[in-house]
């Protein structure tokens, strides 16, 4: 069994605050044992919980209850707290606890793929998905594996650019935040190489019993669709997470997505439900308001 790093919420924080240049720290609560970090940005206060909420550890009401007051008493003018698949809190329970505090209630989705440790993963796909799988196992050209090369990191953006421009979007994170990001704890890279050549990669996070896909794209040209390497990278997560012991792999929220959806669905993943629960100050909300009102009037007179 391979012995990799363990996600450090504190040096990704780190990472993120540095970067953007916020004035952050991890939250030490009392009560809970959940991170959240808390940062400053355009004098606004910020308190998020991480990572990510779509693994947070939060298994009981009295835990979020605390942890709610907790981050309360932070005066924020911006709050989240992420509930994940399966925390055992049930959605009358968060109802209850977000109008006691005051918070709005956002009911999201993800899909995870459970990993079952006497069961081989492709027996679990879908028969589209096992042709795939045999053809890129049979044609023996690409060469997928898991790395923390910097180089690839590197040269990540120009495949997550094209991925962008294809799916009609704009990329999220910047080249030099990808970069690096090979510095933090637990986050690797999957890639698949062609003569060289990168064409598929995802960056994922290890944390606990959980590998979490967070950043994945691919060159889709007519020369690599017949490789199917993004197939081919999601599959060796897959094997890679069940021989190693984790339990869960997260694909992500894919909600209003429906060719998302049905792609991850393809592989046996469940769709899961996951909560966000917000709260923000009047100030923040009303000048938010203003800032969607003024670009949606300048698109409209552009």
């Amino acid at each position: 069994m391979e012995q990799l790093e363990k996600f450090s919420h504190t040096i990704f924080t780190d990472y993120v605050a540095n970067f953007y240049g916020y004035d952050s720290q991890v939250l030490q609560l009392e009560n809970s044992s959940i991170n959240v970090i808390s940062f400053k940005k355009k004098k606004f206060k910020y308190a998020l919980s991480l990572p990510f909420g779509l693994y947070s550890p939060l298994n009981s009401k009295e835990e979020l209850s605390a942890l709610m007051s907790e981050i309360t008493r932070e005066k924020a003018d911006h709050v989240v707290i992420n509930i994940g698949p399966d925390s055992g809190i049930n959605y009358e329970d968060l109802l209850h606890l977000t109008n006691v505090y005051k918070f709005k209630l956002i009911q999201r989705s993800c899909h995870i793929f459970e990993s079952e440790e006497n069961t081989p993963v492709v027996e679990r796909f879908n028969s589209t998905r096992k042709k795939h799988i045999k053809r890129y196992i049979k044609a023996e050209k690409v060469n997928v594996h898991m790395t923390k090369d910097p180089r690839f990191f590197e040269e990540y953006f120009r495949l997550y650019e094209d991925s962008a421009k294809r799916w009609g979007t704009k990329t999220v994170y910047p080249k030099e935040f990808i970069a690096d990001l090979w510095k933090v704890p637990g986050i690797y890279m999957w890639v698949a190489i062609l003569d060289d050549k990168m064409i598929s990669a995802m960056i994922c996070m290890y944390h606990e019993d959980t590998v979490f896909d967070w950043l994945a794209a691919s060159y889709l040209n007519d020369e690599y669709k017949s490789l199917y390497a993004a197939v081919a990278v999601q599959y060796e997560v897959f094997q890679h997470a069940q021989q190693n012991g984790y339990r869960h792999v997260n694909m992500g929220a894919s909600e209003g997505l429906d060719g998302v959806s049905n792609y991850k669905n393809s592989w046996n993943a469940v769709q899961k439900t996951t909560y966000s629960l917000t709260k923000e100050s009047l100030v923040f909300s009303i000048l938010k308001r203003l800032h969607k009102f003024k670009s949606k009037f300048t698109r409209q007179h552009v």
